[in-house]
């Protein structure tokens, strides 16, 4: 049967998905740096989600290095290499701005394979080289259990006639094709539409979630081999969350709304006995740090991370992109096409575009360098870490994947770590006691002293997100209350329960290792 070419249908195929949709893009790029940024970029002007990319371009001759995007984040299968044998073959990329929790999972170790929860919903991005019959990446796939609510897509480079029809199987299609339909996978795609310029449909998505559909998209094509398809997943509003800060951001014009606020809910701040009781105390600093917080609350802004274009795409960049979706749409129309057709020359003009684009952006920058903190950028380059999310950690052989099971793991392992055999040996209380002698203390502490203590370092807000430049800002309003509560604090020697909480976060030093991951 001859091989299917592609029609101008397909290559102008076009459908907007509903608001309640996740738009996921997947494409193989081919390890081509102008390909893989233009793709980024192009998934970003038309709102995709996520993006799967196969054969992404990987850096490893000086240091590890990716492709990445101002607007999305980026996943990557591994943590470490060094060749082109231990290189990630795909990459995953989700908006920043997407309201549903991203969590990266390890189920098997792979470099073809990166699998991520989105929600409920479990995305696999896959790569298969070709020529290789047995391949350890079809083996791990084909032993996999997909749950509910699974999508998988990828460049498979297998051939079965339920994808592609009349066309035999090749590269283990039909052991593919069994364990789909064994877990009710349906092939979304469009059968028979090639994928490829060589007229095979090697891309393939297969999914059991309900109305879940995949097509080709002209649009998005980023001047590689391999055509980019879109897939278009249903979800229901309680899979959404809203991805916000932890702490709304008060602007400098907001400070005297916020004084306004303060000012009000003071007098409804409880008083203090002659001999506070610990309740009193606690009831004290809880309803301080209320009024505060719905101040803040009222007049700030919460800062969402939208991401942004990428400031090195140009005009020029969309033209030449532009030129190329003409030129396929009617070599497309074009009767006895030779197949693979011949490579437009409008599409190596757009690659040669964008890579001139990136690098003359990033000449400029370099070039406009004129404070210590541009230099100081521009050095971090050289020493600056793969920007990727925090893979999955793994604690006694186990891949723990959520933060609350990650916090856990590290509570065992600090404050668990001690058992009854680091007790010290013998009894302690035999040592002969020596009569305790008394520090002179005194319990009144002054405004002054309280000011020095709450305001005179710019510390990093805790939990409850209040900052020290706030403080300062309402200090006049507040600096009685706070001065009573660190007075009855001194006096009883209770610490208030509303403060004695604590956030632990890791964070890299640049040019670091990150032994959080170790």
């Amino acid at each position: 049967m001859p091989t299917p070419t592609l029609t101008s249908t397909q290559s102008l195929r076009f459908r907007p998905a509903s608001p309640q949709a996740l738009r996921v893009a997947q494409c193989n790029v081919g390890k081509i740096s102008p390909a893989h940024t233009a793709l980024l970029e192009l998934c970003w002007a038309d709102q995709i989600d996520i993006v799967l990319i196969q054969e992404p371009w990987i850096g490893y001759r000086d240091k590890m290095q990716i492709n990445t995007h101002p607007g999305y984040n980026s996943y990557v299968p591994v943590d470490f290499w060094n060749s082109r044998d231990t290189r990630p073959r795909v990459m995953t990329y989700t908006r920043k701005s997407l309201r549903i929790r991203i969590q990266q999972q390890r189920p098997s170790p792979s470099r073809d394979i990166l699998w991520v929860k989105a929600g409920d919903l479990t995305i696999i991005n896959i790569y298969r080289p070709p020529g290789e019959p047995i391949n350890h990446t079809t083996t791990t796939l084909l032993d996999y259990q997909p749950p509910e609510g699974t999508l998988i897509a990828g460049d498979l480079n297998a051939r079965h006639p339920s994808w592609e029809p009349g066309s035999s199987s090749r590269n283990r299609g039909d052991d593919i094709a069994e364990w789909a339909e064994g877990y009710n996978l349906k092939f979304i795609g469009e059968a028979g539409a090639p994928t490829h310029t060589h007229g095979h449909t090697l891309d393939l998505t297969f999914s059991n979630i309900p109305f879940a559909e995949a097509y080709i998209s002209a649009h998005l094509h980023p001047g590689a081999d391999h055509q980019a398809i879109i897939i278009i997943i249903p979800i229901n509003k309680s899979q959404e969350q809203w991805c916000q800060s932890s702490h709304p951001i008060v602007s400098d014009s907001a400070l005297l709304r916020l004084a306004d606020l303060v000012q009000m809910g003071i007098p409804a701040l409880p008083t203090l006995g002659d001999i506070p009781t610990p309740a009193e105390i606690d009831s004290l600093a809880t309803q301080l740090v209320s009024l505060l917080s719905t101040a803040i609350q009222a007049v700030g802004k919460r800062r969402t991370n939208q991401g942004s274009r990428a400031p090195w795409w140009t005009e020029e960049c969309s033209e030449a992109h532009r030129a190329v979706i003409e030129a396929r749409r009617q070599q497309a129309q074009e009767p006895g096409l030779a197949v693979p057709p011949p490579i437009l020359e409008e599409q190596k003009a757009f690659l040669t575009t964008v890579r001139k684009a990136k690098r003359a952006y990033w000449a400029a920058k370099v070039e406009e360098a004129g404070t210590n903190q541009n230099l100081y950028q521009i050095l971090s380059w050289r020493k600056s870490g793969l920007a990727v999310k925090a893979p999955p950690l793994l604690v006694d052989g186990q891949a723990i994947n959520n933060s609350y099971d990650k916090a856990q793991a590290l509570r065992k392992a600090i404050l668990e770590r001690f058992d009854a055999a680091d007790d010290l040996p013998g009894n302690p209380f035999t040592v002969p006691m020596v009569i305790r002698r008394l520090i002179p203390w005194q319990h009144t502490v002054s405004i002054e002293e309280v000011r020095q203590a709450t305001l005179t370092k710019a510390t990093t807000p805790g939990i409850d997100g209040i900052t020290t430049k706030l403080l300062q800002s309402i200090w006049g309003l507040i600096a009685t209350p706070v001065q009573k509560l660190f007075q009855a604090c001194v006096q009883t020697g209770y610490f208030p329960r509303t403060f004695r909480k604590a956030e632990v976060v890791m964070i890299q030093k640049l040019g670091k290792t990150d032994f959080s991951k170790t």
